[in-house]
């Protein structure tokens, strides 16, 4: 089974493509759907990655990690990771029980979080990981401009 932390090995877009299709974004048709570019990739710790994408006329951060607190850490780490608190996080389409998501049934323990329904209604599991995504209010016709992203490229001339 495919898992989104395989990324960092195969650096496969449909990895990408397979977890989007599990928040509620609204787009015209189902081929629209796979187009999206991947702006940036990261690792930022051991078991927690970001994504930047492009998809559509939007951009959006796609958070992985294997261990989540809770909801509250979840949105420190998009502000900090965003350098802002203008964003929001998108649904999932069909939540589940915390206690059946894969990274809850792949470990050894897990301490459910304080309000596990409503994490649950912006997480997927994917493999070990919990999987969330943001919309920024970034604008999208300078998304591909490193200069742009938070933390971004900064010359020095």
């Amino acid at each position: 089974m495919k898992k989104l932390r395989d990324f960092v090995i195969s650096a496969d877009k449909s990895l990408i493509h397979d977890v989007l299709d599990n928040f509620d974004l609204k787009t015209e048709d189902n081929e629209n759907r796979k187009n999206f570019a991947i702006l940036k990739f990261e690792v930022i710790s051991p078991d927690a990655f970001m994504w930047r994408i492009l998809y559509g006329d939007k951009i959006y951060y796609l958070y992985a990690e294997d261990y989540i607190p809770g909801l509250d850490y979840v949105k420190k780490v998009f502000n900090k990771y965003t350098d802002s608190h203008d964003w929001k996080l998108v649904n999932v389409k069909e939540p589940i029980d915390f206690s059946k998501s894969s990274p809850v049934i792949t470990s050894r323990i897990y301490t459910e979080p304080y309000r596990s329904e409503e994490l649950m209604k912006f997480a997927i599991g994917s493999g070990f990981d919990f999987v969330f995504l943001c919309a920024s209010n970034e604008d999208a016709e300078d998304a591909r401009f490193s200069d742009k992203a938070p933390n971004g490229f900064n010359p020095v001339y």
